[in-house]
């Protein structure tokens, strides 16, 4: 680790810029990474080890900038490459801050807002990142096990929906095979070809339909309680660095996920103008609804009665992601009634135009002969 400080030290000294080809070749295996292997899905796995490992070098002195350097030659090149990059970045000129918002523009993922949020506002803003940067690999942590664990709950039901969506298929293929005159049937009347035509289109329906459910069980839908864990990250780190609620405010509104953002930005508008911190937070829940009322809560009692924040804010977080884990729960157990909808009213349908329809005119043909 200290071979790696010495040379990092050697390569970001202020007003020397590392070689271009290095810079360059940096920025290429990061581009290419990212477009022939970098998955978003790898990204999100590597993030919270990421995060931790620049606490980590930010306990130990560095700086921001030196441990991003640190634990980008520790964590998988799909991400690793990007993080470097972005640190040659600052070498050139370029604030650290801009070099953060310009990897997370190129980065796919869906942590990588909130990972590049709380490492610009540590930047911004200074002081005692680690602890944060803590809790912002724990809340990505948790969304990337809560994602798997809905995947796993599901996979019953995407199963049966591959299987279902196909049964119409296989069944028609075996029709066809011990009964060759069904084919003559479907495809040498009208009858028969609005069959096919009625249940192709049925079956594509009922795929599509069910395709969807298992899809958005996996997302959320209150997009407000989604994102609470995330801007309670963002105030902790905020707080952490020795601003005050009023600064805090403004700074988080800055880097605030987008379903906060325009709420926060009204916020901070209200107090510049003169109006109290708790009696503009009092008003928050009315712009975002009662999954914000939590946050208000212990926001507007520590403006009010000077309670302490921190100590509440993170029982509040691990109250989030609870609240998360349990409603992603729910939904993925409630994706096995909802494919019942499509299976009777599409798949069904197919099954009977493209199997039943065909035996039972060819067992009236065979009767009329």
């Amino acid at each position: 680790m200290n071979a790696v400080r010495r040379r990092a030290d050697r390569e970001l000294v202020p007003g020397r810029a590392p070689p271009p080809w290095r810079s360059a070749q940096r920025a290429r295996e990061f581009f290419d990474v990212v477009r022939h292997g970098g998955t978003a899905a790898q990204i999100d796995r590597a993030l919270p080890d990421a995060l931790e490992a620049i606490a980590r070098s930010l306990r130990s002195g560095a700086s921001l900038r030196l441990a991003i350097v640190e634990a980008s030659a520790s964590v998988p090149s799909v991400l690793g490459a990007g993080l470097a990059a972005a640190a040659d970045e600052t070498a050139q000129g370029r604030p650290l801050n801009a070099a953060i918002v310009r990897w997370a523009a190129t980065t796919p993922g869906d942590g990588v807002p909130l990972a590049a949020a709380a490492l610009a506002l540590g930047s911004e803003l200074g002081g005692a990142a680690a602890r944060s940067l803590d809790g912002v690999a724990d809340t990505l942590r948790d969304r990337n096990g809560l994602r798997h664990e809905v995947r796993a709950l599901s996979s019953q039901a995407r199963a049966s929906a591959v299987v279902i969506g196909l049964a119409p298929f296989v069944f028609s293929i075996v029709v066809a095979v011990t009964d060759p005159g069904s084919i003559t049937f479907l495809l040498g009347s009208p009858i028969g070809l609005a069959c096919l035509v009625c249940g192709l289109a049925a079956d594509g329906l009922g795929a599509w339909w069910m395709r969807r459910i298992v899809t958005r069980a996996g997302a959320d839908r209150d997009a407000i309680a989604a994102q609470q864990a995330d801007v309670i990250d963002l105030f902790v780190l905020a707080l952490g660095a020795g601003l005050n609620l009023r600064l805090a405010l403004t700074a988080v509104a800055r880097r605030a996920p987008p379903a906060w953002a325009s709420s926060l930005a009204a916020l901070v508008d209200q107090i510049e103008r003169g109006q109290r911190v708790g009696d503009a937070l009092d008003a928050l829940p009315d712009a975002l609804g009662e999954p914000a009322r939590p946050l208000v809560r212990v926001l507007a009692g520590a403006e009010r009665y000077g309670t302490p924040l921190l100590p509440g804010l993170d029982r509040l977080a691990i109250d989030a992601r609870l609240d998360r884990r349990r409603r992603a729960e729910e939904a993925a157990r409630r994706v096995p009634v909802k494919l019942l909808f499509p299976l009777v009213l599409c798949v069904l349908p197919a099954f009977g135009l493209l199997t039943v329809a065909p035996l039972l005119a060819g067992a009236l043909d065979a009767l009329r002969l």
